[in-house]
Parts: structure tokens; sequence; C-alpha cells
């Protein structure tokens, strides 16, 4: 019976005596009960991380990229260090804040972003600078590498 928010299960005696052992019902009580407190927090909490689902590789395992998190009004890493070649994607999560990617020696730039993704390859070894242009004390660098 339902008692305020909180649901009681009853279980009559009959159920537990004619399909089972004595106390068998309080086992699989125990065992709802860990999955609904613990099973269940634990994957809300992952679904919610802000990089669930992207781990830099192609799926199969082969790099094929690095990120950078914008967030807490920064970018992070600060410096990335990419060998020729690599796709950096960037992954805009802060809170709702817009910020975006421009580089000082590139005709490259995102789009003001609250969230989504940025990516750009990087072919040429350098060191390119970049910042966000509504908050310019938030910069980064990408070092690319032969």
């Amino acid at each position: 019976m339902c008692q305020g928010t909180a649901l009681s299960v009853e279980t009559p005696r009959h159920v537990a005596t004619s399909h089972g052992p004595p106390g068998r019902g309080r086992a699989v009580r125990s065992a709802l009960a860990t999955v609904v407190l613990v099973v269940l927090p634990t994957l809300a909490v992952a679904a919610c991380a802000p990089t669930a689902g992207y781990d830099g590789t192609d799926g199969d395992g082969a790099r094929n990229g690095e990120a950078v998190i914008v967030s807490d009004m920064s970018f992070a890493p600060e410096v990335l260090t990419v060998p020729a070649g690599s796709t950096v994607t960037w992954i805009f999560d802060d809170g709702g804040l817009a910020h975006d990617v421009v580089f000082d020696d590139l005709d490259v730039a995102s789009e003001l972003l609250t969230e989504d993704t940025f990516s750009h390859t990087f072919e040429e070894p350098g060191t390119y600078t970049y910042q966000c242009s509504p908050h310019p004390s938030m910069t980064g660098a990408i070092e690319v590498t032969p």
C-alpha cells in the first residue's frame, strides 16, 4: 500500500510459502532494492557525463583525434599536442554559456555555441593559438607535430 510518498510492498504469506522456501520474497525484494538504489542512479549519472560517448577514437579503438572541453570559462587542456593529420574536437559544455573558437592565424572559427561540438583537422605542423571572442581571457593552443 502507498503511505505518503513511500511505496510499501506487502507479500501475502501464501505466496512466499507456495512458490518457494520461506524468505524467498525477502531476497527478491532485496535484489530489487539494490537495482533501484544502486544500479539505476549509477547509470543516470554516467549518462549525464559531459563527454559521454566521445573517447577520441573511431569506435574501433583507433585514434582519430583529440578533444578540448569548453567548460568553466576555460579550454581544457589549454595546450593540446597532436600529430599532423589529427582532428581536434571542441566539446561545448559550460551550462548554457555561449563560447566560440577563433584562431589567431588561421581563417577558421566556430559558431557561437552553448552546446554541441566543433572540429578542425590540422594537416601542417606548427602552433595554432585561439581564443573565445566573447571571453578574450579564454585562450588555447594546438601544437601540431610532424
